[in-house]
């Protein structure tokens, strides 16, 4: 596990987007398991005026991997000019990631297309937790009436793999010094819409990173059907949060969205 956070702060670090936290070594714990140590901010607090300086950097991290495959597609066109690529292609990660109990992204399990990846890996992954742990008739009723309007919101849209940062919400970023940090983050290359999945559901961003952000990677993500695809990363983080903190009630509010996401 915390391997995988190393190399997710090493490969935010390579975009020179956004300050991580210098990783410095993954330790056996005397008693059992495992720590990881990463260098002290000092003076670091929770991101109060710099939101706008935070969407334009989180936005950057998510352009990075794009523009290289932009330049290389370019590139490919020319005659005589070769380079080994460097840019990511698919949607997956080197290592396995993790975000609560639950979820887990298998290590060099790479997708060609977002749809199949996010349907099955991500969101069906979660129903059957719920199955599992609470025996949710209801809801499993309601995946096989969502499932048949799934492909209706990846339809003619097209997907670029960024890195996102995975575990993006207000506890895992901070500003200091007039420049913002972020961390703890569970790495994927996903879609950069897909970042925003537990920002949604705490709806605690400042209005400022929103206006910034969304300016910016316009020209990079498939406004066809993104909002009806932003509630199904939210049923995603729903479903994820029942299991992590046994909460029925969410489970509930995900049943709301998936009634209303059928009858559109």
């Amino acid at each position: 596990m915390f391997e995988s956070e190393f190399q997710s702060i090493i490969d935010i670090r390579s975009t020179k987007a956004i300050q991580v936290p210098n990783p410095i070594k993954v330790l056996k714990h005397p008693d059992r398991g495992a720590m990881f140590a990463v260098d002290w901010i000092e003076n670091l607090k929770p991101v109060e005026k710099l939101w706008s300086k935070l969407g334009e950097q989180v936005a950057d991290l998510h352009l990075d991997n794009p523009k290289k495959l932009m330049k290389e597609r370019k590139e490919a066109n020319v005659v005589g000019k070769y380079e080994k690529s460097i840019a990511v292609s698919k949607f997956g990660y080197n290592y396995s990631s993790y975000m609560g109990p639950t979820f887990k992204i298998e290590a060099n399990r790479w997708f060609d297309d977002w749809e199949t990846c996010f349907c099955q890996t991500w969101l069906k992954a979660q129903f059957d937790e719920v199955e599992k742990k609470f025996g949710n008739r209801e809801l499993i009723e309601k995946w096989s009436l969502l499932e048949r309007k799934l492909p209706e919101f990846f339809k003619d849209a097209f997907f670029w793999p960024s890195l996102n940062h995975g575990d993006l919400c207000s506890i895992n970023i901070g500003e200091v010094n007039e420049d913002i940090v972020i961390y703890d983050p569970m790495c994927s290359y996903s879609p950069l819409e897909a970042d925003h999945t537990i920002i949604q559901l705490e709806n605690n961003f400042g209005k400022e990173f929103h206006e910034v952000y969304w300016k910016k990677v316009n020209n990079y993500v498939s406004n066809e059907k993104l909002k009806l695809r932003m509630e199904l990363y939210k049923i995603f983080a729903l479903l994820l949060c029942s299991v992590a903190e046994n909460d029925k009630t969410l489970i509930k509010q995900a049943i709301e969205i998936i009634n209303s996401i059928i009858l559109e």
